[in-house]
């Protein structure tokens, strides 16, 4: 028996079906592989259904291949990451981010409705063989700035200095145990901060994109600030050895420079 690979964010795909879809006013679906491709080191699947609508209460899976060799299937549900038009409904696509990392060059194939459940308008488009990816460019985080504000409380700002973007699922829920950024003081943690809670609009996403951090830690004596992005590594970038910077800080003029 396969196992299940682990798809980012609530998203999906309607791949395997376990009832029939019905062929309602719109007719049957017809599902189909857009595009394959990678976002932040990881493999993203862009997958279209250009027929009917879905039935209601849709369960779906996916078998891939990466080179040749067999990975474990993964399912999906609606809705998806991004995509255009209305997938469920037909004529629209759908975008899953899974956990598989593109490092390298790499053969994708992709099989939907695998298990031959589901009646679509064309089965002949099922099936997508040696899909050529590159491996990503990948984003590089730094500290930009660690300082005080007026109130004496840290101020942190994360820059992507990378040639890539920052991978959406960053921002997803199952991230929020994880640390965006990690602040120290005098050698102490004081706060994990994932990215979801100082950067909704994912202002640190795209190539040269940037986000502040403005914390709740006020300094009342002079003391020895680290902060680090990405503490935790989940996030692939390019330079794994530039997350942290540290300073000195006191609240008033005369400011320590960083370190």
């Amino acid at each position: 028996m396969k196992k299940l690979i682990p798809v980012y964010g609530l998203v999906a795909v309607a791949l395997a079906l376990t009832g029939a879809a019905c062929s309602g006013p719109g007719g049957l679906p017809d599902l189909y592989v857009e595009n394959v491709g990678c976002e932040g080191g990881n493999l993203v699947l862009t997958i279209g259904n250009k027929g009917g609508p879905l039935p209601s209460g849709w369960q779906a899976a996916a078998a891939l291949s990466v080179d040749g060799l067999s990975q474990d299937i993964f399912p999906l549900t609606m809705p998806g990451v991004a995509g255009t038009g209305n997938f469920e409904k037909g004529a629209g696509t759908v975008k899953y981010l899974t956990t598989l990392r593109i490092s390298q060059i790499a053969g994708i194939s992709v099989d939907l409705d695998y298990s031959h459940e589901v009646e679509e308008a064309d089965e002949t488009n099922n099936v997508v063989r040696s899909w050529h990816v590159e491996p990503c460019d990948l984003p590089d985080l730094v500290i930009e700035d660690l300082s005080l504000d007026e109130d004496c409380l840290v101020r942190v700002t994360v820059k992507n200095v990378g040639e890539g973007s920052i991978g959406e699922p960053a921002w997803s829920y199952e991230f929020l145990d994880f640390c965006g950024v990690s602040i120290y003081i005098d050698g102490q943690e004081v706060a994990c901060i994932p990215f979801l809670s100082f950067d909704s609009q994912r202002g640190a996403k795209p190539v040269g994109g940037s986000a502040v951090l403005q914390s709740k830690i006020r300094i009342t004596k002079e003391s020895v600030v680290l902060a680090v992005v990405d503490s935790t590594q989940v996030i692939l970038e390019a330079n794994e050895m530039n997350n942290r910077a540290s300073a000195t800080l006191r609240c008033g003029p005369g400011e320590a420079p960083r370190n």
